[in-house]
């Protein structure tokens, strides 16, 4: 099992309010709930329900509106840079079948609604999860403790100001691609790339785990640079 991060216990209480969803991320929605305790009931029978990541209500069995939580929690991994691959998309594959759209199609429209709200919300912690850049922005938003918590689009950041170094060499990958001709070519910049990608990936799950975040977001635009230089050479290689 792997621990929490310190700075996620610092400033977890402050990411509750807010879940993102496909536009800014934001979930807010009326609900009553038990004895101030700050556990909504189910919409449906009106038990006060235990757990507040429950997708369904214990008694009735209905699904139940997303939980004020933030998307790891959503998808049942701790908040970390770094995760493993293969659990996430185990979690992500089972979430799926349990609120998919189709296991809805006789349902009420109240049970349909909460279906596609599950849906839309779990594709985009797929996206967040699935990608390297929006994962560390999204961990930088919670420790910020941010009170509207989101996943930002790819071109939404504002470009940062790199260093001469930093710029001369994302220049000359830039030059590389376009002189790259051959396949042969192609292939071995790919593999070059790949490995500048996994060393700054390194670099920023270490700077998570010290939690140095400005040496985070630092580290997280270089690699949004090299992302989109890696997605250029991809399109060349597939013509």
């Amino acid at each position: 099992n792997q621990m929490i991060p310190r700075w996620f216990t610092r400033f977890y209480y402050l990411s509750l309010p807010s879940i993102p969803s496909t536009s800014r991320g934001v979930y807010t929605a009326g609900r009553r709930y038990c004895g101030g305790a700050g556990t909504p009931n189910c919409w449906s029978c009106l038990t006060c329900k235990n757990a507040r990541s429950t997708l369904f209500c214990d008694k009735c069995g209905q699904i139940q509106p997303p939980s004020k939580v933030n998307l790891f929690e959503y998808v049942g991994i701790p908040p970390r840079f770094d995760i493993d691959e293969s659990e996430v998309k185990k979690k992500l594959i089972a979430l799926s079948a349990k609120i998919h759209p189709d296991k809805f199609s006789t349902a009420s429209q109240k049970e349909k609604n909460l279906s596609e709200e599950h849906t839309r919300l779990l594709s985009t912690a797929r996206s967040m999860l699935n990608d390297p850049v929006r994962r560390a922005r999204y961990l930088i938003q919670l420790a910020k403790g941010d009170k509207e918590i989101y996943v930002e689009d790819e071109d939404s950041r504002k470009r940062e100001s790199f260093s001469p170094e930093i710029l001369m060499e994302i220049f000359e990958l830039n030059e590389k691609v376009d002189d790259a001709q051959s396949e042969e070519e192609k292939e071995e910049l790919l593999k070059e790339i790949g490995e500048k990608k996994a060393e700054m990936e390194r670099r920023i799950a270490t700077a998570f785990n010290s939690s140095s975040f400005e040496e985070a977001d630092r580290e997280t635009n270089k690699l949004a640079y090299l992302q989109s230089i890696r997605k250029r050479l991809l399109e060349s290689i597939r013509g």
